[in-house]
């Protein structure tokens, strides 16, 4: 009976090992994978954006919405104006990093990165650029 008893045990004891080695491998690439999933969003969500307000551009003359604050600027481009043009975007994304769909306004040198809001738009350059982080804030 002891016998079989410390073989179970050793049978337990090296299925579990099994398992949590199995657990230390894969953990890396399940965050690995998350991460580029993450960074595929961003990307599409920053050109989308991007796209829709060259577009806006386009038929405004060079003009960005009015950027009195975020959700003026939304508003802006989430309706249908009174040219008869719009929406230009059904709504404005979050941000994958850091879950912020806010967009901040500056008007001097770029400060995105600085993780305040889910965009930054400068409006003396027109570039809308991620906020969360400043190895995004470039791209």
């Amino acid at each position: 009976m002891r016998v079989k008893f410390g073989f179970a045990m050793l049978q337990i004891s090296l299925f579990g090992a099994f398992f949590a080695t199995c657990a230390g491998v894969l953990t890396p690439s399940v965050a690995g994978i998350v991460s580029s999933a993450k960074e595929a969003r961003l990307a599409v969500d920053l050109q989308t954006m991007r796209s829709q307000l060259e577009l806006y551009k386009i038929h405004h003359s060079g003009q960005l919405p009015a950027a009195t604050d975020s959700a003026a600027f939304k508003a802006a481009l989430m309706a249908r104006g009174q040219d008869g043009r719009g929406p230009y975007l059904q709504k404005i994304p979050a941000n994958p990093f850091n879950g912020n769909s806010n967009i901040r306004f500056e008007f001097g040198p770029s400060t995105a990165g600085s993780n305040r809001a889910g965009w930054v738009l400068n409006i003396s350059t027109g570039l809308l650029a991620p906020d969360d982080s400043m190895p995004h804030a470039g791209l």
